[in-house]
């Protein structure tokens, strides 16, 4: 809103990665040669209910009244906002104002501070006492949370310090554990001690209020079948190895085959379908784990490699581990892959072995 501020907006904006900068029209004599990046306004009102609704996050060199005024009658949901940040003009302090988590606005406060000197304001109860937060945790570990309304709840229980169990199949990184109570879980168990999180794929049916489900969207879907088949056709036999392994279909991350069946008309469909991406191996890279999965001679006579849908899913899911092997149908072959993670605590092919 001032000379010095649309300073320091040129200095942070520099840093960043497509960022456009907004000024007052009374300062376009000032700053009017710079490139197309710059965007004068002449009402703030409609400038920043515009920016808001098309950025992913908001960096505000003014006073946070102004800020507060203007974002109280547009803010939706800590799953929807941008993240908004306030600077005073001199760039000492950095404000994380709106969706710190989820946002990201914690995160990017620290950012600018180290770039310009400052210091970040983060008044968040999870990170004032270095204790994890879960939504944060569901975007980096790419899951969705349910439900999200037990987030505030089981924060409140980490913040505590009271016990907080955390299941998963598979073992996970100390890091991640260090503030929950780890317990060893196999998918058969039902029994929980709770309050629990539960890092899994699988379904787990639960009335508890005390169960958060955390579900990282990691599985790929390798997917062999017949020349011609309809997208209906591959997701419904999709959607049937997922129910009778007890998969959450919202954990698919990618379909996969080999390259030239992603050229089907039949599949690119059932992935738009499902929003995923649709990645592709080649004959090659499959030949290279000949032996590590069920072969057929048939399909090696036909495309000159023993399979397609089991060794698709382990490439795609950079040599992760298969969770479900090969399924095989009247016209497709299905496997799912789990792709290794940050989050694992061991190597996946050495268990596996």
């Amino acid at each position: 809103m001032s000379e010095k501020g649309a300073n320091l907006g040129f200095q942070i904006a520099q840093e960043l990665e497509n960022a456009d900068i907004y000024l007052p029209n009374r300062l376009k004599l000032i700053y009017r040669e710079l490139d197309n990046s710059t965007k004068f306004f002449h009402e703030f009102k409609e400038t920043f209910s515009q920016a808001f609704k098309s950025s992913t996050a908001l960096i505000c060199i003014m006073a946070s009244g102004i800020v507060v005024r203007h974002l109280a009658p547009i803010i939706e949901s800590k799953q929807k906002d941008p993240a908004i940040l306030v600077i005073d003009e001199k760039g000492e302090h950095i404000i994380s104002l709106l969706s710190g988590h989820i946002g990201g606005a914690n995160h990017l406060a620290e950012e600018i501070a180290k770039l310009i000197g400052g210091q970040a304001i983060i008044t968040t109860s999870s990170d004032v006492h270095k204790k994890p937060a879960l939504d944060v945790l569901g975007v980096e570990m790419d899951a969705f949370i349910e439900p999200m309304s037990f987030i505030k709840k089981f924060s409140r229980y980490l913040i505590e310090d009271e016990t907080v169990y955390i299941y998963s199949p598979w073992d996970i990184a100390k890091n991640l554990k260090k503030d929950f109570t780890w317990q060893n879980w196999s998918i058969e168990n039902e029994k929980i001690k709770e309050p629990a999180v539960i890092v899994s794929p699988y379904i787990f049916e639960s009335k508890s209020d005390e169960i958060l489900l955390v579900k990282p969207r990691n599985l790929i879907v390798g997917i062999g079948f017949r020349k011609g088949l309809s997208a209906e056709e591959i997701h419904d036999a999709i959607e049937s190895v997922f129910y009778n392994f007890n998969l959450d279909l919202k954990c698919i991350k990618a379909l996969s085959s080999i390259d030239f069946k992603t050229e089907e008309q039949g599949l690119r469909s059932a992935a738009n379908f499902l929003n995923v991406p649709l990645m592709s191996v080649s004959k090659e890279e499959i030949a290279l784990l000949d032996g590590s999965y069920e072969a057929s001679k048939r399909v090696k006579n036909e495309i000159g490699v023993g399979g397609v849908c089991e060794p698709a899913a382990k490439i795609s899911a950079g040599q992760g581990i298969i969770v479900v092997p090969k399924q095989k149908m009247e016209k497709v072959t299905i496997s799912i892959a789990m792709e290794k993670s940050w989050w694992w605590d061991w190597d996946p092919e050495i268990k596996n072995s």
